[in-house]
């Protein structure tokens, strides 16, 4: 474009002599050329008519180029001003979108959210006296909500705890380790002399096998493993230690004294015992977060879901319900207990029965009865 501008402004340049001094020009050269006066007037109108035709052009061309940038400046500011306009709409409608999502989800949490429990005290006790009042042999039961203080305790005593007591084993763990007294991570290697039979896998491992403490808690609880109970007390220190642990957490009634499938011990009269009223409120510190940490108490609780045995309290309860328990039972003596945090998303509640000198299938049918009336009369 510059390069046609630019001849069309040497053609009129040369063309732009003044028309007078043309004519001087002209006469004086056709003097002395001797052309004649007609045909030099002929070609100063054909130079005149060069000079108005290329200055025409010029116009054209600058006119023509101008025009065009005009054109093609607005076309992208339109295009620009579109895409603004989009934009605003795009991040208006997300706007709206996130505070339509942050509505809904606040609603969502504040629906599971679960209210305070309504604890019907005189549905409980009828549950009871349905239940686990007609059993023979000695049996006491603690029902409570574990957001409430309200509380149904009936015949609280020391009764044997069968496995029920490895749950203050895994606290004892759990607390010293969180003092920097034990290691949970540590590493032990199973040996052939520490091994009893009753329940557990840890009996049917090579010897040599290694497993970290953790581990062995986590089979103590979830398929109450003797062999690893047995373990965990030689390496937290024996009794004394544990049953320390024990009674700094507010118990009355629970005390270690002999280790698991020993027997002889048994026979002399000394065993492990514990009460309705330890355990129970042990497991209601331990949904609260108020036994040893958040961390820790979340994890202890973790291994509690995950426990196998649910032939008792949990055995009828339906599928939404979540159970974190540990059970004991010793035939022998007609012990069958089981001690259970119970929950949804309306609320949880503790129950615990310990049950000895009685029928195993009459007691197991009881506490399953007694789960699914509670559930449905606290949590339904």
């Amino acid at each position: 474009m510059n390069e046609v501008i630019q001849s069309a402004l040497v053609i009129t340049e040369e063309n732009d002599t003044p028309q007078a001094e043309v004519k001087s020009n002209e006469a004086s050269r056709n003097q002395s050329s001797g052309v004649p006066k007609e045909t030099s007037k002929k070609e100063a109108r054909t130079k005149h008519t060069k000079m108005i035709s290329a200055v025409v052009l010029l116009a054209l061309i600058v006119g023509g180029y101008f025009a065009y940038n005009a054109s093609a400046k607005s076309q992208p500011k339109s295009k620009v001003a579109n895409h603004s306009s989009i934009v605003k709409k795009d991040k208006t409608k997300q706007s709206e979108s996130k505070q339509s999502s942050t509505s809904s989800a606040v609603m969502q949490s504040e629906q599971r959210e679960p209210t305070k429990l309504a604890f019907n005290k005189e549905k409980v006790n009828a549950d009871l006296d349905q239940t686990i009042t007609p059993l023979r042999g000695i049996n006491s039961v603690y029902v409570s909500p574990v957001d409430s203080d309200e509380t149904i305790v009936r015949n609280n005593h020391v009764q044997r705890s069968a496995s029920a007591i490895k749950l203050y084993i895994l606290v004892t763990a759990y607390a010293m380790d969180k003092e920097g007294l034990f290691n949970l991570d540590e590493k032990h290697t199973i040996e052939s002399d520490e091994k009893v039979g009753g329940t557990g896998v840890i009996r049917e491992l090579p010897d040599g096998t290694s497993l970290t403490y953790r581990e062995i808690l986590n089979d103590m609880i979830t398929k109450s493993d003797n062999t690893g109970a047995n373990i965990m007390i030689d390496a937290l220190g024996g009794f004394t230690i544990i049953n320390n642990k024990i009674k700094a957490i507010g118990t009355q009634n629970t005390k270690l004294q002999r280790k698991m499938m020993d027997t002889a011990a048994l026979e002399d009269g000394i065993d492990n015992d514990t009460s309705v009223q330890d355990m129970g409120e042990t497991l209601k510190k331990l949904y609260n977060h108020d036994l040893v940490s958040k961390t820790a108490d979340d994890e202890m609780l973790a291994i509690l879901a995950n426990n196998q045995n649910h032939t008792k309290l949990p055995a009828s309860l339906p599928s939404e319900a979540k159970v974190y328990n540990k059970t004991g039972e010793y035939g022998d003596y007609g012990v069958q207990n089981d001690a259970a945090i119970i929950a949804n998303d309306k609320g949880a509640f503790v129950v615990v029965v310990l049950s000895q000198d009685g029928n195993e299938q009459q007691q197991i049918s009881a506490m399953s009865q007694l789960g699914s009336a509670l559930y449905r009369d606290i949590l339904g």
